[in-house]
């Protein structure tokens, strides 16, 4: 549900957890549900966007030959060919935050938000930082800093349903109740046949009436 770059869980009390898969798995899932537990959106980074390759152009009357299929990557190489890009620029936000989304993916949270609170000195009107940043906090246990990074996401994004549903997940375990309804009412008006959205409003309403 996200733009250029890239895309968490409540129980009362609330639990936090990971949006690589959207909910508790199978069984822990349904076990979850039965012990009162409301799940909510997980976390997930938006995988790295790369550059298109080009193909070469053909010489005229000859064949084109198929270059070897490059090997991937692993995140360290990535990380030091980022490291070298942000030797070159240090006002690269583009690969700031590439080396947080690596750092991330690593669970390395400290290097991850330092190099999007850089990215976001350079960039300050890219709403998927902001998320990614908040995300993290909430990871880290950070809630009050992860509130204002959803505000800010939703500032310049308005329409993002994934940034109201973790905002109400983090003032469910912040206590904010009232709060969380209205975040998860206001994803719904975006994403209205969102499951755990749904879920996680009906329980907090069943809850606090």
């Amino acid at each position: 549900m996200r733009g250029f770059f890239t895309r968490m869980a409540i129980f009362i009390p609330v639990m936090f957890a990971d949006k690589m898969t959207k909910t508790l798995p199978g069984v822990m899932e349904q076990s979850a549900k039965r012990q009162g537990i409301v799940v909510t959106k997980r976390p997930s980074i938006k995988p790295i966007r790369r550059p298109a390759r080009k193909k070469a152009a053909a010489l005229p009357g000859s064949m084109t030959l198929r270059p070897p299929e490059p090997k991937a990557m692993t995140p360290e190489q990535e990380i030091k060919m980022l490291d070298e890009l942000i030797k070159k620029d240090g006002n690269n936000a583009d690969a700031l935050y590439n080396r947080a989304w690596l750092y991330a993916s690593k669970s390395d949270f400290e290097k991850a938000v330092g190099d999007y609170t850089k990215a976001i000195q350079i960039n300050k009107g890219q709403s998927d930082i902001y998320y990614n940043r908040g995300l993290l906090y909430v990871k880290m246990k950070k809630y009050d800093l992860a509130v204002k990074d959803f505000d800010e996401a939703i500032k310049l994004n308005p329409r993002d349903a994934n940034a109201y549903c973790n905002r109400g997940g983090v003032n469910n375990q912040l206590g904010k109740m009232d709060s969380a309804i209205k975040d998860y009412t206001e994803a719904l008006k975006i994403g209205p046949k969102d499951a755990d959205t749904l879920y996680s409003r009906g329980s907090g309403l069943s809850v606090h009436g």
